[in-house]
């Protein structure tokens, strides 16, 4: 394997990942709003192209990690 083929298929897994990340992340947000929130929680990573795309539609983003609990990203509109 060459090395653009390598880069194509790891863009290509990564891109697949962001997007099925993305569509969790709103699944979560739709319910929060169906619950009358201003918030959502996520309990895991968010990947950097799916933090971008939420910052680009208006979402406040906000990472909080600690020993007992692990991550949490905040996702407020």
């Amino acid at each position: 394997m060459d090395a653009k083929t390598a880069r194509e298929q790891a863009l290509s897994i990564t891109e697949g990942n962001a997007h099925s990340q993305y569509t969790n992340v709103m699944d979560c947000i739709k319910s929060a709003v169906n619950h009358g929130k201003f918030e959502a929680r996520f309990y895991s990573i968010i990947l950097p192209a799916v933090r971008m795309k939420l910052k680009q539609d208006g979402y406040t983003i906000e990472i909080i990690n600690d020993q007992r609990d692990g991550i949490t990203v905040i996702i407020s509109w």
